[in-house]
């Protein structure tokens, strides 16, 4: 097998966040890896294996110069890997570290789709490494990460939950959202729900499937941002815009709504 490249570069959902560059380690043999495209074909003999490691230091027990992704110590969090494995075996790996040595790891065996990896870091931790294990022989497309904290993971599960039990064949109302949904396509700012409900066909609903209807239009890319006027916008859709990095549109002209505006929406730019 001839090597194309010997390191693949993939982008990690979460917000300012740079991509990771995953290296073929030093000492494994060039000849059992080939990196196309997004693409890694593998092909070891039995019992063989080998890394691709975030850090530039092939040794896993040095710490990393820079860390791979941004952890805080004694924080829960859920990895998620989007992959097609087709052949071999393939599992994901965050190595934890203190300023001077290896502290922990976590791991997850790879499947085709999307595979969580939940851990909790360290309380002496301070810098990470992510890293491939690949065996056997077959085909591993990595098509990112997503990194979640506990509250973050928590609030999708809760989203999906919601999902659950609604009628498919009960579709949302695009009227609710304005004049901004147009042939599949938001051309602009989608007006953020007011009163605590949205109709469906004439029906009332959960508040929370607000926030599922505005999650669903970002999952597809539909959704760039959210109109907020100058109206007292829940506080859980506000949560929702920040981890999503949503943008906010505001007008607020009205002297009685700047206390609500500063303290709810300007406090949470404060450094």
């Amino acid at each position: 097998m001839t090597s194309v490249r010997r390191s693949l570069t993939f982008r990690v959902q979460r917000a300012g966040h740079a991509p990771i560059t995953l290296r073929l380690m030093a000492h494994a043999a060039p000849a059992a890896l080939a990196v196309v495209g997004d693409t890694l074909r593998f092909e070891l003999p039995d019992g063989d294996h080998l890394y691709l490691v975030s850090k530039e230091d092939p040794r896993f027990p040095v710490p990393p110069a820079a860390t791979a992704l941004p952890l805080e110590a004694e924080r829960g969090y859920e990895l998620r890997a989007e992959v097609e494995l087709r052949g071999g075996h393939a599992s994901l790996w965050v190595i934890e570290y203190d300023d001077a040595a290896r502290l922990q790891h976590a791991q997850v065996t790879l499947r085709s789709g999307t595979t969580p990896l939940r851990f909790t870091t360290d309380p002496r931790h301070r810098t990470c490494c992510v890293a491939l294990r690949l065996a056997g022989r077959g085909e591993l497309t990595l098509r990112g990460l997503t990194l979640l904290d506990e509250a973050e993971a928590a609030a999708d599960a809760a989203a999906h939950a919601v999902a659950a039990p609604f009628d498919p064949g009960i579709t949302p109302s695009l009227a609710a959202l304005g004049d901004a949904v147009a042939h599949g396509v938001v051309a602009g700012p989608v007006p953020v729900p007011r009163g605590g409900l949205l109709p469906v066909h004439g029906r009332a609903i959960d508040p929370e499937f607000e926030l599922l209807q505005l999650e669903l239009l970002w999952q597809r890319d539909l959704l760039w941002g959210l109109d907020g006027g100058d109206a007292e916008v829940p506080g859980a859709i506000l949560d929702w815009a920040e981890r999503r990095g949503v943008l906010l549109a505001w007008d607020v002209p009205d002297a009685a709504r700047r206390p609500w505006f500063e303290a709810e929406v300007l406090a949470r730019r404060a450094p």
